[in-house]
């Protein structure tokens, strides 16, 4: 007796299979979602996967024993040969849009990343130490010292252009991004850049590779920070420093920059200037006819990890940092801090970090 179309039996030998796949089908929707909210961890994850699942599914299509009896839809035959075809079909363009998704989307090898011409973000700065620039157009300073020493992690990397930033807001804008007045986005950013949770949830870090304390430059007259009168000390704009201040409501003065806060105290505009105690120091080794008027105040309990910054969502990339700068610590650090920092008065024991800091795991896709 010939098949009718639409045939209960038929219509009803489909449902039985498509309730059999139910179980599949929702397995299936948790791994994706899984893989989703892990992000670009995810794809990696996914091209894994990938290939074994699809693989399982064809050999399990066509060995089944129910693949063997011919399905009728709407009058429409699905005999075993076509069958195998609409599930070979569907894995190679499960596979090819899996394979496309990971090429887009996963992070950039680390050595592929720094190789060449590296781009490194810094401010400068009045006070030296740091990363300054010689009468000749050499950097110097600790960081030009770490960056040097990346290149025993990343032997790919050719040469270092050092770009000027011109805020501290610059610093993650040229990140992630052009930033300024159109100009190209950096590889790493190295200024004093310190590590907090606001600026984490914008950009990644690598290290720290310095701990400092927050200080404030104040008239010898001045015995402890608080004596300053609020509303007449200036920190720049969008620094940890600021911050600090504007939770105890000491309402700074915010400039464009540590450069701008300088000019202002020595203007007279301001009674202090806040920042890293370091930098502070820097900044008096410059002006040696202001050491007998002015000196660097501890602001009590403001520690700041300084960290390399790179871009958002690069885990890979800021273990390979990480192993660079414990390097760096282990090997170079204390010879790169006696030669620029030690002259102005610090202690290494007070800013060299015991280790680096974990990685964090990549953002999820539907971040907003």
């Amino acid at each position: 007796m010939a098949d009718i179309p639409g045939d209960p039996d038929s219509r009803g030998q489909l449902r039985r299979r498509l309730v059999r796949l139910a179980p599949i089908v929702f397995a299936t929707a948790c791994l994706t979602w899984f893989l989703l909210i892990k992000g670009k961890l995810g794809v990696d994850y996914a091209a894994v996967l990938a290939i074994p699942i699809g693989i399982a599914s064809l050999v399990a299509t066509v060995l089944s024993p129910n693949g063997t009896e011919p399905i009728r839809l709407n009058g429409i035959r699905l005999d075993k040969r076509v069958r195998r075809l609409g599930v070979a079909l569907f894995v190679v363009a499960a596979l090819a849009s899996t394979a496309a998704t990971y090429a887009i989307q996963r992070e950039q090898n680390p050595a592929d990343y720094l190789a060449g011409t590296v781009r490194i973000g810094y401010v400068k700065l009045a006070g030296r130490g740091w990363s300054t620039t010689d009468p000749t157009g050499r950097q110097i300073g600790l960081e030009a010292e770490l960056a040097t020493a990346l290149i025993r992690r990343f032997p790919r990397i050719e040469r270092f252009e050092w770009v000027a930033l011109d805020t501290l807001g610059d610093r993650i804008d040229a990140l992630r991004g052009e930033w300024g007045d159109g100009h190209a986005p950096v590889h790493l950013v190295m200024s004093q850049f310190a590590i907090t949770v606001q600026r984490q949830q914008k950009i990644d870090f690598a290290g720290p590779y310095f701990v400092d304390t927050q200080g404030m430059l104040a008239r010898t007259s001045v015995t402890h920070w608080q004596q300053v009168r609020p509303g007449t000390v200036c920190a720049p704009v969008g620094s940890s420093g600021a911050r600090t201040l504007e939770v105890q409501d000491w309402k700074p003065r915010l400039a464009k920059s540590t450069s701008k806060c300088f000019a202002d105290l020595t203007a007279g505009q301001v009674e202090a200037v806040s920042t890293g105690s370091t930098i502070l120091r820097g900044f008096l080794a410059d002006y040696p006819e202001l050491r007998s008027t002015y000196h660097v105040l501890p602001i009590t309990g403001a520690t700041e990890r300084v960290g390399i910054g790179v871009p958002n969502d690069r885990p890979r990339l800021c273990a390979a940092l990480n192993e660079a700068v414990a390097d760096f610590l282990d090997t170079s650090w204390e010879q790169a801090f006696a030669t620029h920092l030690a002259p102005l008065g610090a202690r290494s024991a007070d800013h060299r970090p015991a280790t680096t800091m974990a990685c964090e795991p990549p953002g999820t896709w539907f971040k907003d």
